[in-house]
């Protein structure tokens, strides 16, 4: 009896790159917020929804189902998750764009164009700027939500082969209670070394468990008849949406939001698995369209890159509305068709071969 190939075609769901694109449209935003040129509705909007980060919340959610479909969908094909090849598919799809990025960074201070603070690149290149997040300048600030990103790759495939998909659940179910808990004992300064400002894994984790909780639970829901009715009522994205603000911003009470921001969790969680189930219907018919699906196909690189335009606190030329809009476009189109999509590929053929 032969293996099954683990060169099946990826997993790909509608929508998806839909709401990376909205994601990192929000991070834009409000990185934007206060640029010259900038029109002051996209800053108050931004700055009344704190758009970017809850555009990185979206991505954990997304990441979290990602992965796990991903090694979910090679267990079924193979019959087992290989972890040497999910590592080698995610160094390739992750590293190659980063640290051309850091590279960029690294020579644009050479030449006295700008500055880093000490340690940024030792924390970017190790991925552990969350734990430098207090002393981080701005062009490598961002590699916060890229370095929990990795700390979530080194214990969930493991956790989850180590488990089974029966009992690694409840770590996640776990991991959705005792987060929100130190999330709020930061808020009131009763945990030592904790701080509120949500970018330490311990205190955004949960965003990444409801993800892989929807993945891992997501048959089971939809063989609910009340659960798939409300998942295809036409309504059901938009109240999602309103719980989603609702809980996000506590109604601008931004301590309570730190608690009610499970809240905002489960309807990302529930969002998602109404646009991807029914990606014809409604507003994610809207994300299904070309323009946004190209968006979310290069939201990576878009996130690398908007660092170094959308810059608030620089005067240049190239950090003025609109022209760092289209220059972090053009930067992210380069890296993605130069550097992003043939490591991708690269990496696909590497992990086949193991």
């Amino acid at each position: 009896m032969t293996r099954a190939s683990p060169s099946a075609a990826p997993v790909r769901f509608p929508s998806l790159d839909g709401l990376r694109a909205v994601s990192i449209l929000f991070v834009i935003a409000h990185h934007l917020m206060g640029a010259a040129g900038t029109p002051a509705s996209i800053g108050a909007v931004a700055h009344a929804l704190a758009l970017g980060t809850l555009g990185v919340r979206i991505f954990f959610v997304i990441s979290g189902f990602l992965i796990t479909s991903l090694l979910l969908g090679e267990r079924t094909n193979t019959g087992a998750i290989s972890l040497a090849r999910f590592y080698v598919r995610r160094t390739m799809r992750i590293f190659p764009p980063f640290y051309a990025y850091v590279a960029a960074i690294a020579l644009l201070e050479l030449g006295g164009i700008i500055a880093t603070n000490p340690g940024d690149y030792l924390h970017a290149a190790t991925y552990t700027m969350n734990y430098h997040n207090d002393s981080a300048g701005w062009y490598l600030g961002h590699a916060w939500s890229l370095s929990i990103e990795e700390q979530f790759y080194l214990l969930w495939p493991a956790l989850l082969l180590a488990a089974g998909p029966r009992r690694a659940p409840w770590v996640l179910v776990g991991t959705t209670v005792i987060v929100p808990l130190i999330r709020a004992g930061a808020t009131l300064e009763l945990i030592p070394g904790f701080s509120d400002s949500g970018q330490s894994f311990a205190t955004v984790a949960d965003w990444l468990a409801g993800g892989a909780l929807l993945a891992l639970w997501r048959g089971t829901l939809h063989a609910n008849g009340r659960y798939s009715r409300l998942m295809a009522h036409p309504l059901t994205p938009l109240v999602l949406i309103a719980i989603l603000f609702a809980g996000w911003t506590a109604f601008g009470h931004w301590r309570l939001s730190n608690v009610t921001s499970s809240v905002a969790m489960i309807a990302a969680v529930l969002l998602l698995d109404a646009v991807v189930t029914h990606p014809a219907k409604g507003i994610a018919r809207a994300l299904n369209t070309k323009t946004l699906m190209f968006i979310g196909r290069i939201s990576y690189s878009l996130y690398l890159w908007q660092q170094l335009f959308c810059n608030r606190s620089a005067s240049a030329w190239p950090s003025r509305f609109p022209v760092n809009v289209a220059l972090t476009f053009a930067c992210a189109i380069l890296s993605y068709y130069l550097i992003e999509k043939p490591a991708h590929a690269a990496g696909r053929r590497l992990s086949n071969a193991i």
